[in-house]
């Protein structure tokens, strides 16, 4: 937001400029970029009958200099107790949905702006939406990856994914508990040497070329651990894909030992 604010300075006054976004969810507007007089400056709040709400609501921008009350009456515009002589905002706008709205004011001069300067801040108010929408994504995909990496981390059936070189990513704690090899050590290891042995490599690398071919693969058989100690096991292995295109696989290895015995 401050790389926004620092190129809206270059051509105009932007001493007294704030961002504000729109939650479009909550009906809130939250100014996340504020240089105005602190006892100016708003918190996040609910939608009203403000300045910013109005350029929120048109999705137009909102030039407003000189003696602009009766403008503001006309409008619905409830105006703050600070009335600036000039006041020029813009929508950021992303299709049909608005994201917030830059704005900037000058209290003494009313010829502080110019129609060049609603152009001017309305593109820049583009180039902004693009960047909150990409920092959006990011956000939303940092938790969609938090949120999963917690999911199989606590996961009670032992979890491995790999690449496309078949070399190990993903081994949570399960994984290590059934296989003996700490993450630590899986971790960039071809997943042949860390789930096989020599008494099972015949048939890991057999499930590999299947998994090359099909994509998938769904067993019940049997591994050693690292020390040795056999058990039962009923794997699933599915592709891990990216843009319609395979860049990995994740396992699910269950230890059904004791359901075998049974």
């Amino acid at each position: 937001m401050r790389l926004i604010a620092n190129q809206t300075g270059r051509l105009m006054n932007d001493e007294k400029l704030f961002i504000a976004l729109y939650d479009e969810e909550k009906d809130e507007i939250d100014f996340v970029f504020d240089r105005r007089p602190v006892k100016e400056q708003s918190p996040r709040r609910a939608m009203r009958h403000g300045i910013t709400e109005h350029v929120i609501k048109s999705k137009k921008p909102l030039f407003l200099h000189g003696d602009n009350k009766e403008m503001l009456v006309e409008l619905n515009i409830r105006y703050s107790r600070y009335p600036a002589a000039s006041w020029l905002g813009v929508p950021m706008m992303m299709g049909s949905h608005v994201l917030g709205v830059i704005a900037v004011q000058d209290y003494d001069d009313p010829n502080a702006f110019t129609d060049e300067h609603v152009v001017y801040l309305q593109s820049i108010a583009n180039e902004a939406a693009i960047a909150v929408v990409n920092a959006q994504l990011y956000k939303e995909l940092e938790y969609e990856k938090k949120y999963f990496e917690s999911l199989v981390m606590n996961f009670p059936i032992a979890v491995i994914a790999v690449n496309y070189d078949y070399n190990i990513t993903i081994f949570n704690p399960s994984a290590e508990k059934l296989f003996g090899y700490s993450r630590q050590e899986a971790i960039g290891s071809n997943i042949d040497d860390i789930v096989g042995d020599a008494s099972s490599m015949d048939e890991v690398i057999e499930l590999t070329k299947e998994i090359d071919e099909n994509g998938r693969v769904h067993i019940i058989t049997k591994r050693n651990n690292r020390n040795g100690i056999p058990f039962d096991v009923e794997i699933l292995v599915v592709p891990i894909e990216s843009d319609g295109k395979r860049i990995g696989n994740i396992g699910i290895y269950h230890d059904i030992t004791e359901l075998q015995k049974g």
